[in-house]
C-alpha cells in the first residue's frame, strides 16, 4: 500500500493514477483525502471520483 502521506503532500496537484485490477490510467487533481483513506480526485470535465488508496496501484505526478 502507498503511504497516505505521498496522497498529503500531492493534494492540489495534477497526478496519475493506476487502479488495481483496471488497465486504464486515470487522471486529474487530488482534491482532498479525508480520515477513512478515501482520495477524492477531479477530472478534466469536473467529475469528482472517490477512489480508496488501498485500491491504487501506482500514482504518478502529471509535469
Amino acid at each position: 500500500m502507498i503511504p497516505r502521506k505521498i496522497f498529503e503532500t500531492l493534494t492540489n496537484n495534477y497526478v496519475y493514477i493506476y487502479i488495481r485490477g483496471i488497465e486504464k490510467e486515470f487522471s486529474g487533481k487530488i482534491i482532498s483525502l479525508d480520515d477513512s483513506d478515501i482520495l477524492k480526485i477531479e477530472d478534466k470535465n469536473n467529475n469528482i471520483i472517490n477512489v480508496a488508496i488501498s485500491d491504487i496501484a501506482v500514482i504518478t505526478e502529471r509535469r
